[in-house]
């Protein structure tokens, strides 16, 4: 159960950090 919440939050953390490079790339 805990894993597939990690799994689910792990992959919206990544999907948010290349959306975030996309918008405003360093």
């Amino acid at each position: 159960m805990y894993w597939h919440l990690l799994k689910l939050h792990a992959f919206k953390v990544l999907v948010w950090s290349c959306r975030n490079r996309w918008f405003w790339p360093s």
